[in-house]
């Protein structure tokens, strides 16, 4: 793709130098003022290390550059990368913003960045009559798109349902992800709910307690 410049937000050292790599590495015809693979990059970062560190250069070495990013930016190790084509081990839930009422599928790093409605998070279990069920209950009138949600679960494995208001204003961390395997028992802990989400993906064993799941 042809592109001189990239305004960016640097999460970790790996992506942050990955980003800035793909700029200007089209030749250009030259213009006034304009050099050939002259790129421009506006790094937005939440990291004082790596601005004091940077600010005493007017021009640096890309060796040196590379490495001022790595010793003060977070290690990519601590990301959480989501997504249906993620392939690693990732615990999907379907998601019901209630601005655009419309569900969509994502990892566990949902909880990061929705405002999650704690009293309205169903476990998604059952026969597909009974997740057909759990859905409508949840607000998913469309039949099909029902049906779907069913066909992707058969597939990637969804934990549950949960409502939300709207994006965060800023990322809340994910403090632990557990897995309790009798019954298979699911704990998301956040920096807003250390307690934790707790999702169900085997079905209940009946108590007085689960009555109503949510």
């Amino acid at each position: 793709m042809k592109f001189r410049s990239i305004i960016t937000e640097g999460s970790n050292w790996a992506s942050t130098i990955q980003r800035i790599g793909r700029v200007g590495r089209t030749q250009y015809s030259t213009k006034t003022g304009v050099y050939e693979n002259e790129g421009i990059v506006y790094l937005f970062m939440d990291s004082r290390d790596t601005l004091n560190a940077l600010s005493k250069y007017h021009s640096i070495p890309r060796e040196l550059f590379e490495k001022i990013i790595q010793h003060t930016m977070p290690s990519p190790a601590n990301d959480m990368v989501g997504g249906e084509l993620f392939r690693g081990e990732s615990y999907n839930f379907i998601l019901i913003d209630r601005c655009f009422k419309k569900p969509i599928v994502y990892s566990e790093s949902i909880f990061c960045m929705y405002k999650i409605d704690e009293a309205q998070c169903m476990n998604l279990w059952g026969d597909k009559k009974q997740r057909s069920d759990i859905l409508r209950d949840m607000g998913i009138g469309d039949s099909d798109l029902i049906q779907k949600l069913i066909l992707i679960d058969e597939l990637f494995t969804i934990w549950g349902v949960v409502i939300a208001d709207k994006l965060r204003d800023y990322y809340d961390q994910i403090i632990s992800i557990k897995i309790d395997k009798k019954p298979k028992q699911l704990i998301i802990q956040t920096q807003s709910n250390p307690s934790g989400f707790i999702f169900y993906k085997d079905k209940y064993i009946h108590t007085d307690l689960e009555d109503k799941l949510w």
